[in-house]
């Protein structure tokens, strides 16, 4: 997925960190993106258009991916930071989401969803 930076605000779904992850730092990023956010947020798209993902991280960095999602459920990582993960429909309009807990990687709740 590509991201790209978003203005405007957003609602969202704050999602608490992952307080076992490691710090998320600017030189420890690609290992955490590889191996250190083991735990997901699974999602739930509440309109059944496709849709934007993005994220506000703790910092205020707001990020959009280019891609839509198609999946009405799919999951996120979850860093050591709280997160707050928002859906855009291609009109511009945020989407609301539901939020359907936090599982493990290795979880049956995540296999088969896709990771944005």
């Amino acid at each position: 997925m590509y991201w790209k930076k978003y203005r405007g605000n957003v609602q969202g779904v704050l999602v608490a960190g992952d307080k076992c992850a490691a710090p998320t730092r600017w030189w420890n990023i690609l290992f955490l993106l590889t191996l250190g956010w083991p735990m997901r947020a699974v999602l739930v798209n509440l309109s059944f258009n496709p849709v934007r993902v993005g994220y506000r991280d703790a910092n205020g960095k707001t990020m959009l991916t280019e891609e839509f999602v198609h999946d009405r459920t799919f999951c996120v990582r979850i860093g050591h930071e709280d997160c707050t993960f928002f859906a855009v429909n291609a009109r511009g309009e945020e989407i609301p989401l539901g939020f359907d807990g936090t599982f493990h990687k290795t979880d049956k709740q995540v296999a088969g969803l896709q990771l944005v």
